[in-house]
């Protein structure tokens, strides 16, 4: 169902040299995997998105209630209607669940209720024995409420606020609700630079359209582990293999930049030196996903740095320990929400 994702590189910039001859610092933009709030079993192959909104008489922004009393607010907006659509489709996008779809049918269609209403456990059952879904969704409330944040609205520049609210069930196909329901609250601001009356229209549908995308998203996030972009840095060293560790870096071949750096580190004597060839390798283990061996190789840098008194290294040190200590602490819950069922009991706390 989910396979494993390895960390990996997106880039590599040569940014500035540091203190010494033997060594420049280089910055990498790394991708990893942020795990999900909720956790599903690997049961959970395909997945049913059910719209139960009710229907609702959609509010105009507050620059048209100001500017235009003539302004006409459609009963039912589509983008709100679409909004299960949009959910779907990224969802898919991510390939986590072997398929996820989408119920024809809004289950609320003619319900003016604006009140959350869940869905029965025969409902449940019902859509799920008709769609082969082990997952319901069922996405019962998305609002966008907006407001300009001055009380001039002619001028132009101005930020509209708004603060999407997305609140959804999760239920077994047997009906049983899932412990964890999924409720998203943001703020976003959009500059609004043209509010003329035949621009009301296209700005209102576009800048709802523009907030729901985001805010699925973020909500998507709640569920599917996603993709986070990370800066990471690494010591080159000059010695007569110094290219060949860079370049591999640069290519992400990081066994072949290990073994160089491990190699240079057992021939140094500069004591800062092989701090920061250390680090190198607690580095490469990282992009190995060998968080274990990252952490060793850190602490064998810090010890070396013991010795000497340079404080920018010390803060680069700590600054790199408190990244890897994140994502070991939850390397372990993202190991099982990708199906990588051969996790150690004892690392799973």
């Amino acid at each position: 169902m989910k396979g494993l994702y390895k960390i990996f590189s997106l880039s590599l910039l040569f940014l500035f040299s540091c203190a010494g001859n033997k060594m420049s610092v280089h910055y990498i933009e790394m991708s990893t995997f942020e795990p999900a709030k909720v956790t599903f079993t690997p049961d959970i192959v395909n997945v049913v998105v059910v719209n139960n909104m009710p229907d609702a008489i959609v509010e105009p922004f507050f620059f048209e209630k100001k500017l235009a009393a003539d302004f006409q607010v459609e009963e039912q907006d589509t983008v709100f209607v679409n909004m299960s659509r949009y959910f779907t489709s990224m969802m898919n996008d991510k390939k986590y669940f072997n398929l996820v779809d989408i119920y024809p049918d809004r289950t609320r269609k003619g319900d003016y209720d604006k009140n959350v209403r869940l869905l029965t456990d025969e409902q449940v059952v019902d859509i799920c024995e008709a769609t082969d879904a082990d997952l319901l969704i069922s996405i019962d409330k998305f609002i966008v409420d907006e407001e300009i944040e001055t009380i001039t609205p002619l001028s132009y520049g101005q930020p509209l606020l708004f603060y999407p609210y997305c609140q959804a069930s999760m239920f077994y196909s047997s009906g049983e609700m899932f412990p964890q329901g999924v409720t998203m609250k943001d703020t976003l601001a959009i500059m609004a630079s043209r509010i003329e009356k035949e621009d009301r229209k296209q700005t209102r549908d576009g800048s709802r359209r523009n907030i729901m995308l985001l805010a699925i998203d973020k909500f998507v996030s709640y569920i599917i582990p996603t993709v986070k972009r990370e800066e990471r840095w690494f010591y080159s060293y000059q010695n007569v293999n110094a290219g060949l560790a860079e370049e591999a870096a640069k290519a992400g071949d990081w066994a072949v930049a290990k073994e160089v750096w491990g190699e240079a580190l057992e021939g140094e004597t500069d004591v800062q030196l092989k701090a920061r060839l250390a680090f190198n390798i607690a580095l490469a283990n990282e992009c190995l996903d060998d968080l274990d061996g990252a952490a060793e190789y850190l602490k064998i840098a810090g010890e070396y740095l013991d010795t000497t008194g340079s404080k920018l290294l010390k803060e680069d040190f700590k600054k790199y320990q408190v990244l890897l200590d994140k994502r070991k602490s939850r390397f372990y819950e993202l190991q099982e929400q990708l199906g990588y069922t051969d996790t150690p009991e004892e690392n799973k706390d």
